[in-house]
């Protein structure tokens, strides 16, 4: 009773490990939207790789806890290294390479698009006003 237990507490958990690479990839998804939707912009401002940074962390996390789990598996004599956890593992590590590379790409051409942008054309951040007005205040 006890193995079948604890058997069916690794399959619980594997099943969280494939949420979760499935809510990261969705998360890579909905960034890459993000750079896809911010290049369509007249004047476009690059995507913080901040946020490639934190998925990156937490797919790391995950994937730190996978060998726990294949030494779970092999202490109740399932297997030795589970093939299905390594898929999701370079799965995770996979969409968080394109991401990154997706972002630096755009971000590139988000300064591309911004260079090209004649300066008359250019919509002032509101910082950037109050930055010229009190300028032109003082002088």
């Amino acid at each position: 009773m006890g193995r079948a237990l604890a058997v069916s507490k690794v399959q619980i958990i594997k099943q969280s490990v494939n949420n979760l690479s499935v809510s990261f990839k969705q998360e890579a998804d909905a960034i890459t939207n993000s750079v896809d939707m911010m290049l369509k912009k007249h004047q476009p401002t690059e995507i913080d790789t901040v946020l490639v940074d934190g998925l990156e962390k937490r797919v790391n996390d995950v994937i730190a806890q996978i060998p726990k789990i294949n030494q779970l598996e092999k202490n109740l004599e399932i297997q030795e290294e589970d093939a299905e956890l390594n898929v999701l593992k370079n799965n995770m590590l996979k969409a968080v390479s394109n991401l990154r590379t997706y972002v630096k790409t755009g971000n590139q051409k988000i300064r591309d698009k911004v260079g090209s942008i004649p300066d008359a054309a250019k919509v002032l951040t509101e910082r950037q006003y109050q930055d010229e007005m009190s300028f032109v205040l003082r002088h």
